[in-house]
């Protein structure tokens, strides 16, 4: 599990492979507390999406993710991973420093603006706010992100520098919502 410490949040990467359509749907689903996920909603604050049309359900959302991955042919016989997924934990520091930040619709910015790191890149992106809850005590963004680019079937790049310069971007995005809210 990759983590740092620096900026109000950080990016966790679970040890996880989606190798597969179906552990892509897990995933979703589990983000989404849908499906068989459904019984475990209580810490579901907000679900959205970038580049796929979420107002239609899940089960569309999960076959345009496929959809996507089977436009373009691997260059190395298979895909391999189909499908990422990151959470943005946010430090509890920001409860106390900016107490709006944490309502429904400034998550709902929150998470929209973040999920652009993906979304700007054409990578599909599925996230959703999960609050404190007993397995975990902050508030965090999940992002399930196709690993295929939709415009050129380029994958998705893991490194840990990028995974790096991703925390300073969504670190940046999350400081200058506080920022605003503190000055309204």
């Amino acid at each position: 599990m990759n983590t740092s410490t620096a900026g109000p949040g950080i990016i966790i990467i679970p040890r996880q492979e989606f190798n597969s359509y179906a552990e892509s749907r897990n995933l979703i689903e589990y983000i989404t507390r849908s499906g068989k996920r459904s019984n475990q909603s209580e810490d579901l604050l907000i679900i959205g999406a970038r580049g796929v049309q979420i107002s239609q359900g899940i089960e569309t959302v999960i076959h345009q993710f496929e959809h996507i991955q089977g436009m373009y042919k691997p260059r190395c016989h298979t895909y391999g991973r189909h499908c990422h997924h990151e959470f943005y934990c946010l430090k509890d520091t920001l409860v106390d420093l900016c107490p709006s930040l944490f309502d429904r619709e400034n998550m709902k910015e929150l998470a929209y603006r973040l999920s652009d790191v993906y979304w700007e890149k054409r990578h599909q992106v599925v996230y959703a706010v999960h609050c404190p809850d007993r397995n975990t005590g902050h508030y965090h963004i999940h992002f399930a992100v196709n690993s295929i680019c939709l415009e050129n079937g380029h994958k998705w790049n893991t490194t840990e520098v990028y995974r790096q310069k991703r925390e300073r971007v969504l670190n940046d995005i999350t400081m200058q919502l506080v920022e605003k809210l503190l000055n309204d």
